[in-house]
């Protein structure tokens, strides 16, 4: 079994209601996590915060590691001062109000829920200070999971489940699996357009790489960047990649330049 779609949710009242949607069956090679997979989906439900989501993550890929190109999503609550609950918002951007650092997922899809940003705290902050989404998880969740994919098939899709008017104090298990169910269309949908970009990468390796690997030395870390980045190039732009490079070293420092720009250009349309 070789799912492509790796959903993680921290709490199993977040992920009650897509396991039953999709028809999943728990994972019985593992006793550290509770994995629900089928032959597309796995579902990993990874408990509360960013070092659990990043062990989780890392655990669910080393116990999977035959997908190329996988679908990356973190899907569950989050608070947000005006929004009503039950809203489904996507990350435009996520910062980690612990360590300030900001990841930007690619937007370069057409996505079907409003975007907004991301914040993730340590403990659950309920002053709404900022125009944020609060939660606990997606930071390490997207640091994480640029280990294992492309950044455009990466993304944190959350549904808001307390605000100004409704404490988080009535957050509930029941009351979570509850307000999950009507948000699962706006899920799946999120999670339909990135496979539609999907099938855009193809399977194997991307155009040049084995060009470039006889013409420069590269070590295992760095042929692991480059097939990253020139799986990038070849979804982003419809130019041919450049041969004029005094090293192998010069050309990924112009790709990540190149595909970053692409993505920005792209975003902004």
């Amino acid at each position: 079994m070789s799912p492509n779609t790796f959903i993680f949710m921290a709490l199993p009242s977040e992920a009650k209601g897509l396991i039953t949607h999709l028809k999943l069956k728990r994972w019985q090679g593992s006793r550290v996590y509770s994995i629900f997979v089928n032959d597309r989906y796995c579902v990993t439900v990874t408990g509360i915060g960013k070092a659990a989501m990043a062990a989780a993550m890392g655990y669910t890929f080393a116990t999977f590691p035959q997908t190329v190109n996988p679908l990356i999503v973190n899907v569950g609550i989050a608070g947000h001062g005006q929004y009503a609950l039950g809203t489904v918002l996507a990350a435009k951007k996520i910062i980690d109000l612990d360590s300030r650092r900001c990841f930007y997922p690619q937007l370069v899809y057409a996505v079907p829920v409003a975007t907004e940003i991301v914040a993730s705290v340590s403990m659950p902050d309920t002053a709404y200070r900022q125009n944020y989404v609060y939660e606990m998880e997606a930071a390490a969740f997207y640091e994480t999971a640029l280990r294992f994919s492309s950044a455009e098939l990466i993304q944190v899709v959350k549904v808001i489940s307390d605000n100004k008017d409704s404490s988080v104090e009535q957050v509930t298990p029941q009351w979570v699996a509850a307000l999950m169910i009507p948000a699962l269309g706006s899920i799946l949908a999120v999670i339909d357009e990135l496979s539609t970009l999907r099938v855009q990468l193809p399977e194997g390796e991307p155009l040049d790489y084995q060009r470039v690997l006889a013409q420069w030395k590269f070590t295992v870390s760095q042929q692991s960047q480059l097939k990253k980045l020139l799986w990038r190039f070849q979804v982003l732009s419809e130019k041919p990649l450049p041969e004029a490079f005094e090293s192998g070293s010069s050309l990924l420092g112009w790709l990540e330049q190149e595909v970053d720009q692409l993505a920005v250009n792209t975003t902004l349309l």
